[in-house]
This record gives structure tokens, C-alpha cells and sequence, in this order.
């Protein structure tokens, strides 16, 4: 009851601070589901793949040479969709903006 008190709150949806944190704050989740679906990882096994190694000989990556390939496919998918959603975010904004100008 209290953090659904505490969400509405701070809802605010068409005020562009809010809009803007949104969009920035669903990234990492974006990333994370993506990046895991695409490598048939469980959420466990993505944290498990960001730890460091133990092994003092092997400070390289724990990922294979495939999943470092879709970790980077993933992301440029997931920047692309940024960009493009805060592009159509803008220009919306701007609309706005010029139309109560007029």
C-alpha cells in the first residue's frame, strides 16, 4: 500500500522531467531483459556474468566471443530505440510548444 502511495506520488506522466527520467531509468531493465532473453540467460546468470573473475590470471570477460557480439547488437538495438522514442518525444514537446505560441 505505501509504495503503491509512494509511486502515485511521483507520477506525472506529460511533464518532461518525469518523461525524461522514465525513458532513462527503463535502459538498464530494457538492457537487461534483451541481453538475457537473446543469450538464454536467467536474470541470476546476467549478474552472475557482470562479477568479476576470482581467477587472478583471467581478468577478461566471462562472456564468449557470441554473447560479447549480441551484448553489443543488443545495445545498439536498445540505443536506437532511444533515440528514436526521445527524437518523436521532442518533436511532440516542440509541437506543443509552437502551437501555443500561435
Amino acid at each position: 500500500m505505501t509504495e503503491r502511495k509512494h509511486q502515485q506520488q511521483y507520477e506525472n506522466p506529460g511533464n518532461l522531467l518525469y518523461d525524461m527520467k522514465l525513458l532513462l531509468t527503463e535502459l538498464p531493465l530494457k538492457f537487461r531483459e534483451i541481453a538475457s532473453n537473446e543469450c538464454a540467460w536467467s536474470i541470476p546468470t546476467y549478474y552472475r556474468k557482470m562479477r568479476p573473475s576470482t581467477n587472478e590470471s583471467n581478468t577478461s570477460s566471462t562472456l564468449s566471443n557470441a554473447e560479447v557480439s549480441m551484448v553489443f547488437t543488443v545495445m545498439d538495438g536498445i540505443v536506437n530505440d532511444f533515440v528514436r522514442e526521445y527524437e518523436e518525444y521532442k518533436a511532440e514537446k516542440q509541437k506543443n510548444i509552437s502551437e501555443m505560441d500561435s
